[in-house]
């Protein structure tokens, strides 16, 4: 059994203050308090069980930018939907079950879920947090047919991020012409379908004089699954006056091969 408890100050450096979204200003030190407690246990010879919960609380959270319709955005300061939140308090809190599997023949596997909240409070109320996943679940495996060779397989699981809902109305102009608004729903209201995928390495291990070599070859997303980070709408009115939307989905990379190359000495 392990048990952990401490607080953290940090201070805010210049090059964090967020001028990206309109701060000029060196705000306080946040302040967390964490808390954490696990117990381990041996499943046999070859199998570890590992529990963990945690809390982690966190006071005088500074302002932040975020994207409540993209999420996901690399460049969100340059989307129109860019918005700066001040929460007041922020809570971070789990369980997590993380099972492993060592020396079962030329096989290491290991396969993990987490039940967690990441939440903040902004003028009282409590929203999630931009990448709150409520379910959580890992699986991977290893296999080493010989000392040269070795294939791993990586799948993941998470339930859908938060994002804002969005209608659209007619809004009649001072000249009289009617053009569309949108009206943006409750922050982080709803949330995005679930994530899924599957990664794959295969690794070519050559021992050298002066080191290791390690020659690689990856598939990410290896059966191409279409993950949704957040949603493109294009509202047309038609003749009668109504709107529709049409909803168009922005998705992760699709299957994406790479290889690479790690030396050690």
């Amino acid at each position: 059994m392990r048990a952990a408890w401490g607080r953290y100050r940090q201070e805010q450096g210049l090059h964090e203050i967020g001028v990206k979204d309109g701060e000029a200003l060196i705000h306080p030190a946040e302040e967390a308090e964490q808390r954490v407690f696990g117990v381990e246990t041996r499943l046999g010879a070859r199998m570890n069980l590992r529990a963990e919960i945690y809390q982690r609380i966190t006071s005088n959270p500074r302002p932040h930018g975020e994207n409540p319709l993209n999420t996901g955005e690399v460049l969100g300061e340059l989307m129109a939907d860019r918005v700066l939140l001040r929460p007041t308090h922020a809570e971070a809190r789990g369980v997590e079950l993380i099972l492993e599997g060592h020396g079962l023949k030329a096989f290491d596997w290991s396969a993990s879920y987490a039940l967690a909240r990441t939440e903040q409070t902004i003028n009282g109320v409590v929203i999630p947090r931009e990448r709150d996943q409520l379910h959580t679940f890992h699986a991977d495996i290893s296999y080493r047919p010989s000392p040269r060779w070795q294939f791993t397989a990586a799948w993941q699981y998470h339930t859908g991020w938060p994002t804002t809902a969005v209608t659209y109305s007619n809004y009649t102009l001072n000249n009289g012409e009617v053009t569309i608004v949108g009206n943006a729903g409750p922050l982080y209201d709803e949330r995005l379908p679930d994530y899924h995928r599957l990664d794959l390495r295969a690794t070519r291990i050559f021992q050298l004089k002066h080191g290791t070599l390690r020659v690689f070859l990856d598939v990410f997303n290896a059966y191409a699954q279409d993950n949704v980070l957040s949603y493109e709408q294009n509202p047309q009115r038609l003749s009668d006056g109504s709107i529709v939307t049409r909803k168009t989905e922005n998705t992760l990379f699709p299957l994406l091969p790479s290889v690479g190359i790690i030396w050690d000495f």
